[in-house]
């Protein structure tokens, strides 16, 4: 693999990951620093594709209001902290509470996304989550989302960050 001082090498490091060819002593370089691709607990990466196509899945979930796909997401014994510092969700079955406490308002559901960013057994969603009810009236939480995930590509651990800061009321 081409070593070039200052030179971004993301994408031959990210090919040979994907195809599996991803050794503890491959590095690359990013702004001039050495870096290794990370790795989960079992020695792989999870396919940056596959992430994504989990996180769109997600917020197409709650959107289409599918919770049956959207628990498909979730490994068996996953935990969903949402927001971060209250009380976690663990396993299917609490996850699945989780799901009809936040749906059982009726509202209609529409989340925006603006990035994601996937690093090793890892990512970050940022996203807008806009709740509204016929009239148009109506909450957006701007959300931070950070998924673990495991060799198969579920979802282990869920960790939302949002506050009071981050709403905001929406007004037809």
């Amino acid at each position: 693999m081409a070593r070039r001082s200052g030179n971004l090498n993301v994408a031959t490091a990210a090919r040979k990951a994907e195809a599996g060819g991803a050794e503890e002593k491959d590095t690359f370089f990013l702004w001039g620093v050495a870096r290794s691709p990370v790795k989960n607990n079992g020695g792989k990466m999870v396919a940056d594709k596959q992430a994504r196509e989990v996180l769109q899945a997600y917020l197409e979930g709650w959107q289409r209001k599918d919770k049956e796909s959207w628990l498909a997401l979730f490994a068996a014994d996953a935990e969903v902290i949402d927001p971060v510092g209250a009380p976690a969700h663990t396993g299917l079955e609490a996850i699945s509470a989780f799901w009809d406490t936040v749906t059982s308002t009726g509202l209609a559901l529409n989340p925006t996304l603006h990035r994601i960013a996937v690093c090793g057994d890892e990512a970050v969603m940022s996203f807008t989550m806009a709740s509204t009810a016929p009239s148009g009236m109506g909450m957006a939480v701007e959300i931070i989302d950070v998924f673990t995930f495991d060799d198969g590509g579920k979802i282990t651990r869920l960790r939302a960050y949002w506050d009071q800061g981050c709403m905001r009321m929406i007004t037809p």
